[in-house]
Parts: C-alpha cells; structure tokens; sequence
C-alpha cells in the first residue's frame, strides 16, 4: 500500500489512521500467534458449549439435547453427543512509544509516523476479528492508557488518541523537519522510561493475552529486557523495532546538515571510532531483542523509516520469509 498524497512524513491525521480499516480487513492480520503472525481467537482446551466442533461422543444422561450428532446417530443406531472446543478471548495491548527520539529521520517518515500507523492497523485488525483492543501511549507527558475495548468505537478512540499525541502537533508545523539529531538517541530529560513502561503494562497484562510493543527501543537496557522477558513468559509478546538508518550505520567522517524545528543543525562524524561505537550501540539494542524472540511466546520484527509498514505486517500474516524470516542483525542492517 502506498502512502496516500495527503498523508504527511512528520505527522499522522484521525481521517489517514481510520481510512487503514480497509487494507486491515483485506490484510490476515486478524490474529497474533506465537510465530509473529497475526491472527484472530484463540482456541483453548476446555471442552463444552462454543464455537468450534471438537468430537462426537456416545450420549450421556444429562446432556443437552441441541448437541446432539444427528449424523453419526443415524449411521450408528445410537445417540451421539457433539462436544466443542471453547474459544477464549485474549485482549491485544498495543504499546506504542511516541516519546521525543520518535519525531526523528534522515529519510522516509518519522518513526512516530510509522508507529502510529502500525498501530491504528493492528487495532482495526483485531477489532474486525471480534477481539478486544487497548493501548498504551509513552509520549513526552508520561504514559496513558485506553483499557481494551471492542467494536468500532474502540478502534476509532485508539486512533484519537494516537493522533492526538503531543508531538505530531508540533511536528505538523511548517518548517519543522526533524528533531535535532540529538534528541534521536536519548529520552526527554524527566519522561517516561521503556523499564516504566513495561512495569505498568505488566500490572495489567493477564496471562494468554497479546501484547504488541512498537518504538524504538532506545532505552532498552538490561533491566528493561528482563521485565520485557518476564512478560513475554506469560503473554504472547510482537516487538517491532522501527528505526532509521542513521542509527545503525553513522555516515562517513564529516559535516552533515540537519534540519530541526525550522533551523540548522550540524551533526559531525569526526571518526571511523565514532562511526564504529554507533555501529556497536544499536547491535546491542538488537542483541537484547534477539534474545527476547528466542522465547517460544515472542518474536521481534525491524522496520525502516523508508519502508511501508503496511505492507511489511500483511508479508509477515502470510509468513514470506522476506518480511518475518530475516535475522533482526540482517533486516535492519540489510537496507541499503
């Protein structure tokens, strides 16, 4: 899906974020399993009244006789009972990080800008599948929280607040390009952590429950992948790194131009050691997340600034080894 001519680098709008119903209803994305891919109700193991045939069985006293298997009772001469798997309902939590390092890229869109959109599509998604959908915004001001509703309402109140986010505002500003390229790297000085974060959305997260986690993990150090570890134990964990190539791989030594709230700014590579370190930082952001998709419940996706978020969810649903089969080190390493 191609990016709509309306629709801007640095910023999202309710109408863009609504309009991703569609590609939603037309992309699987409908369910979150263990292997990353997306998909709707979850199958438990009791057996009783539902929605899915499990077996026949012989009939019992008691029984209800609506069950009864019609079919395999007149082939055998005696009464058979159906049984069905109960299905359970797991509530999708999408956590979604629009701190200050988000309004941030050398090219594409904004990291903020793809996140919004990965979430406004998972949402629509789940909500179209019958699930319940909540999230939870990291932002400059602190961290809020929509608990998971169902039907359109809570898909439409998910994208209001997404569009709504402090930041996107500011970012819609004329002239306002990037961020300056050291807020990139770094939290606003008193706002919300990644390790926060996971702790009050583990206070709220019930076991079997999905939970999509979308930033880009910039703070994700060692004690805050030990509680995305814990919680990745007990529900079925998506992270989804989006990133821009500068914080991968810094240019070669000189002078560079940046663009910042409608000013210049000048960031300098002055060293292939510079260059190296850098190289080094996000190999350790994507170490910790590698380890976290080792989980049997957990799997971790990379996303350029460049690319279309779109259709890198609707690549993963259908399983191309393209999108969700790449090494985290290799995706996000890869582009060129």
């Amino acid at each position: 899906m191609s990016r709509p001519p309306d629709a801007s680098p640095v910023a999202v709008t309710l109408p863009e974020l609504i309009r991703l119903a569609g590609p939603a209803a037309a992309s699987g994305l409908g369910r979150v399993r263990r292997e990353g891919q997306l998909q709707g109700g979850t199958v438990g193991r009791l057996r009783g009244r539902g929605m899915e045939y499990a077996e026949s069985r012989p009939y019992q006293p008691g029984d209800d006789p609506r069950s009864i298997d019609w079919r395999v009772t007149a082939r055998t001469g005696r009464a058979y009972t159906k049984l069905f798997r109960e299905e359970r309902e797991h509530p999708v939590l999408l956590s979604v990080d629009l701190r200050p390092a988000m309004f941030f890229a050398t090219r594409g869109v904004f990291k903020a800008v793809l996140a919004a959109r990965a979430a406004a599509l998972l949402a629509w998604a789940a909500v179209q599948a019958g699930e319940r959908v909540g999230v939870q915004l990291l932002t400059a001001d602190g961290v809020t929280s929509r608990r998971p509703g169902r039907g359109r309402r809570a898909a439409l109140g998910l994208c209001r607040a997404l569009a709504g986010a402090p930041g996107f505002a500011a970012a819609a500003t004329p002239g306002a390009v990037t961020p300056a390229a050291r807020e990139a790297h770094a939290p606003a000085a008193g706002g919300p952590t990644l390790t926060a974060a996971l702790a009050e959305l583990a206070a709220v997260t019930r076991p079997g429950a999905r939970v999509v986690l979308i930033g880009d993990f910039h703070d994700l150090d060692e004690t805050a992948t030990r509680r995305l570890g814990d919680l990745a134990r007990h529900a079925e964990v998506l992270a989804l790194l989006i990133h821009d190539r500068l914080e991968a791989e810094l240019p070669p030594p000189g002078r560079y131009r940046v663009l910042h709230d409608g000013g210049e700014a000048v960031l300098e590579t002055a060293s292939a050691q510079a260059i190296t370190a850098q190289r080094e930082a996000f190999g350790a952001r994507l170490a910790r997340l590698e380890h976290i998709a080792s989980l049997p419940t957990a799997t971790a996706m990379v996303c350029d600034t460049r690319q279309d978020v779109v259709s890198l969810l609707q690549r993963m649903s259908s399983g191309r080894a393209d999108a969700a089969g790449l090494p985290l080190r290799a995706a996000a390493m890869g582009a060129g």
